[in-house]
């Protein structure tokens, strides 16, 4: 049995962390022995509760972040003397620069999910976030086995010569709590859904613009799941057709009663919020940036774009133009086509296989 050490910060809920999740889910655990180790304690809204559930190792290195700049490296190569694993597997910013720095004699893998220029600016600002993507990015070209999580970020590490494989994102309906009854007295219909962080590049500051002028001359409603430094920005703009309810368990109960969703992303690796309603048949309406229109080439007939350079008059007859085209052409068979593409198992079948060859 072959031993794999997922390596990552921490288990917090989040997109990474969700893809990770399906990753090891869908393992045959009778293939691989399994650990993970977090460079940090859990914080309030972690995942690792569900990652428990899996029957696999958790370690942690309960380190600060400013400890793990002094002691992670120290720390790490103890628990490979430990674990003795096969091959690992890293990601995330502090993960991947750290393993970086070490000179490792066994096969490792790190999953690309973004592009650190077109990220890290606006998360951290000018000075750390260029500091930032200088270090992942250098991270990256010294890692031999890069996995983007798709094709339009493999396009960008190519420009900047790193080596790269894709392995598109894949979701898991049957992880997404869809049980709860939701009242849905105060969504005036057609419900359309967000969901991402309140941060500069999900662009949700714009889409509340977008979407009150929309509803103007259109009925309907938005709902924004997720929270973020913009949260009072967001309130601030927001009128009675626009509900931003914050960070929610249930998903899925959300999505059942979904009419479209939308995203005006400014940057996106392959966003799980997208294929998660893609795959509960909530067709797509998205921001022209690279990735989303990687899911549109693949589903074209239940995801288009609209441009957003383009002004707020245009977005509008844009909108208005795909609403009327996802109700004529609606068909079940085009949302099983997206939840074939872009299954967890699929995801899940390539990275073993990606392994196997590493270690054999």
């Amino acid at each position: 049995m072959k031993r794999i050490l997922y390596i990552v910060s921490t288990l917090g809920k989040s997109g990474p962390t969700n893809q990770l999740y399906n990753i090891i889910s869908n393992q045959d655990l009778s293939n691989f022995n399994i650990t993970i180790l977090t460079l940090s304690e859990e914080r309030e809204n972690s995942d690792k509760r569900k990652f428990d559930s899996l029957n696999i190792k958790i370690e942690t290195l309960a380190l600060s972040r400013i400890k793990s700049f002094f002691l992670a490296i120290r720390y790490i190569k103890k628990m490979l003397r430990k674990i003795k694993p096969d091959l690992i597997h890293s990601q995330g910013l502090r993960a991947d620069i750290l393993l970086s720095k070490m000179n490792l004699k066994i096969p490792w893998v790190i999953t690309a999910r973004n592009f650190p220029p077109e990220d890290y600016i606006s998360k951290f600002g000018k000075i750390k976030g260029r500091l930032l993507v200088w270090q992942h990015l250098s991270a990256l070209k010294k890692c031999k086995n890069v996995v983007s999580c798709s094709h339009s970020v493999a396009g960008k590490l190519k420009g900047i010569g790193v080596p790269y494989y894709v392995i598109q994102n894949g979701v898991d309906l049957s992880n997404m709590d869809s049980t709860i009854n939701i009242d849905t007295s105060c969504f005036k219909s057609p419900v359309f859904i967000s969901m991402g962080a309140l941060i500069p590049r999900k662009n949700m500051v714009f889409l509340i613009s977008i979407m009150k002028k929309y509803f103007e001359n259109n009925d309907g409603c938005l709902i924004i799941l997720g929270d973020g430094p913009e949260m009072l920005e967001c309130n601030s703009i927001s009128n009675d057709r626009i509900h931003l309810l914050g960070n929610v368990n249930s998903v899925g109960s959300y999505l059942n009663i979904t009419d479209y969703f939308i995203s005006a992303s400014l940057s996106e690796g392959l966003p799980n919020a997208v294929l998660e309603s893609l795959s509960a048949g909530v067709p797509a309406i998205l921001s022209d940036i690279d990735s989303h229109l990687e899911i549109s080439n693949i589903c074209p007939m239940i995801s288009k774009v609209f441009l957003l350079s383009s002004e707020s008059t245009e977005i509008h007859k844009t909108i208005e133009m795909i609403v009327e085209e996802f109700n004529a052409n609606f068909d079940q068979a085009y949302f099983q086509n997206a939840r074939e593409q872009f299954s967890a198992k699929s995801m899940s079948s390539k990275y073993t296989e990606k392994y196997l060859g590493l270690i054999n």
